[in-house]
């Protein structure tokens, strides 16, 4: 009973897998249901079935224009944001601590120049941006882990908090960056 639900189950995913293809793909699906045809036992049915709906999602959303159109614009947009929220903490904490709002500050700067360099270069350059900055931000809370209140550093507690997100924040646009490549890549795609 139980190998005769997960054959259905393996079907249906398999006719869903081919409506969500691109239509020049049909050629594709219908090799992957004639190979889910001729697998022997209903769990390799079943794992087969699942890797072919992966692959069918991904290459959809690889096609779509809105997918990329919105990772592009979030990716921009947060990295406008975070440099502008970046900009304004800079010029309040100014006052009280210069070297915090000077932090603060360069780091709003490399968020503004990574978003319009990546309007002006495309999804390369926030690739190449995040890279390097994932570098920069790994030493910099590698060094920082290592440092104690007791080095006369004021604030080390924030800036590996601020090293920890950057990390978080470069990790991120680095994967929004290698999707817009490789949307971008995939054949028959118009490289607008």
């Amino acid at each position: 009973m139980r190998d005769a639900l997960w054959n259905a189950l393996s079907l249906d995913m398999m006719r869903r897998c081919a409506a969500l293809l691109p239509s020049d793909r049909a050629e594709w699906a219908a090799a992957m249901t004639h190979e889910l045809e001729v697998i022997e036992g209903a769990k390799a049915k079943l794992s087969f079935a699942a890797g072919c709906m992966w692959a069918a999602i991904k290459e959809r959303t690889l096609r779509m224009d809105f997918a990329v159109k919105s990772v592009r614009l979030a990716a921009v947009a947060g990295m406008l944001v975070i440099a502008v929220f970046g900009a304004l903490s800079a010029w309040r904490v100014t006052a009280f601590n210069a070297p915090t709002a000077m932090v603060v500050g360069m780091s709003s700067v490399v968020f503004a120049t990574a978003a319009v360099w990546t309007l002006v270069r495309g999804p390369i350059a926030l690739v190449q941006t995040a890279t390097i900055m994932l570098v920069v931000h790994g030493f910099a809370l590698v060094y920082l882990m290592k440092t104690s209140a007791a080095s006369g550093w004021v604030n080390w507690i924030l800036y590996r908090a601020l090293a920890t997100e950057g990390l978080m924040i470069w990790g991120a646009l680095l994967a929004a960056g290698v999707f817009l490549m490789r949307a971008l890549a995939a054949p028959g795609r118009s490289h607008s």
